[in-house]
């Protein structure tokens, strides 16, 4: 998936050409992550940014997880990415 190395590499500008080809924001890639998935678990807010602008789901669930996984976290661990939301 082209725009999933893009984000692991931190390239915004081929994100954004990218998702201006019109790629779907919310095409999960082998494992089933969308790309907003994979900007978030690397911490990258700008790249959560770019992907929620462009249509990405805020509310998509990992693969074999459900909300309750999700109630666990300690809320500073989301904190980096709230303002993103």
């Amino acid at each position: 998936m082209r725009h999933e190395t893009a984000i692991r590499a931190g390239d915004r500008a081929t994100v954004t050409g990218i998702l201006r080809e019109g790629t779907d924001p919310n095409h999960s890639g082998p494992e089933g992550l969308s790309p907003l998935m994979v900007a978030a678990g690397l911490g990258q807010l700008n790249m959560v940014k770019i992907l929620l602008t462009a249509g990405a789901n805020g509310l998509a669930i990992e693969p074999h997880r459900t909300p309750r996984h999700f109630t666990r976290l300690p809320c500073r661990a989301m904190t980096p990415l709230h303002d993103a939301v």
